[in-house]
């Protein structure tokens, strides 16, 4: 009993500590990709592109609103 007492500590404080760094990774991301917005409004295009925070450009035929719909669907 005292072992599956202890399981269940270690279990809880694990799943803070993931917890708290999930959510400092996600504050990260959005801190990085908020300042590369900043710069990319201030320098324009001659500012170099990170993988992970340019859309890839889509080319159809498609108005928006049928690419937006499909993505959607």
């Amino acid at each position: 009993v005292e072992m599956e007492s202890d399981l269940a500590k270690d279990k809880r404080a694990a799943k803070t500590g993931f917890n708290r760094r999930e959510k400092q990774i996600e504050r990260l991301i959005s801190n990085t990709a908020g300042l590369y917005g900043d710069l990319q409004g201030i320098v324009g295009a001659s500012l170099p592109s990170i993988e992970g925070l340019v859309l890839p450009l889509i080319e159809s035929e498609h108005e928006p609103e049928q690419l937006i719909e499909s993505a959607v669907a």
